[in-house]
């Protein structure tokens, strides 16, 4: 009798694992891109190395998740990194996810165009999408200039995708265009 109940129960917790650990995604670049949970919400580190300061540095970061949003906030990418800049040191950036019981999977990451990180889709009869980008122009300030003073502008938006499987169309809405302007803190 002992063992029928030892055996019933070990199922059990496996089957309660299952569910919970099913819906927290695990990234799929690790190096890159990291899952942080704060006691109250998920979001995510992203870590990207900007290897030519001459240009901006966009950063494309598309989301997946099961059904629709309940909510219009899409999430965000937010600069972490402050201060100076070098080529050695990656920059890094906090992503904000919608509010839902659990965070959205990673599809994938681009900077500056060129794809650094590659993720799979959520599978269900409802999929939303979600695109985050962040643009930082970097300024050089040279020696003879004031240090207190160091321009720097940032610019966000966030897309939602919608696509449900049943069609065969890839039918895109867009549900927020939002932009703004920040100015660089030392």
């Amino acid at each position: 009798m002992r063992l029928h109940f030892t055996a019933i129960l070990i199922i059990i917790l496996q089957q309660i694992n299952r569910i919970f650990t099913q819906s927290i995604p695990i990234s799929p670049c690790p190096k890159i891109f990291q899952y942080r949970f704060d006691g109250t919400e998920w979001y995510g580190i992203l870590s990207v190395r900007n290897t030519d300061f001459a240009e901006a540095l966009q950063i494309k970061v598309t989301l997946s998740m099961r059904g629709k949003p309940t909510t219009s906030y899409l999430g965000e990418i937010e600069l972490l990194s402050r201060g100076q800049f070098h080529s050695n040191v990656p920059v890094l950036y906090k992503i904000k996810f919608p509010k839902t019981h659990f965070p959205p999977k990673l599809l994938h990451v681009t900077a500056n165009n060129h794809v650094i990180c590659v993720g799979q889709s959520d599978l269900s009869i409802f999929v939303t999408q979600i695109q985050l980008e962040h643009t930082r122009k970097f300024t050089f300030i040279g020696d003879d200039e004031p240090s207190d003073i160091l321009p720097g502008h940032a610019q966000f938006s966030a897309t939602l995708m919608e696509d449900e499987e049943e069609d065969d169309d890839d039918i895109a809405f867009l549900s927020t265009d939002t932009k703004f302007s920040a100015e660089h803190l030392p």
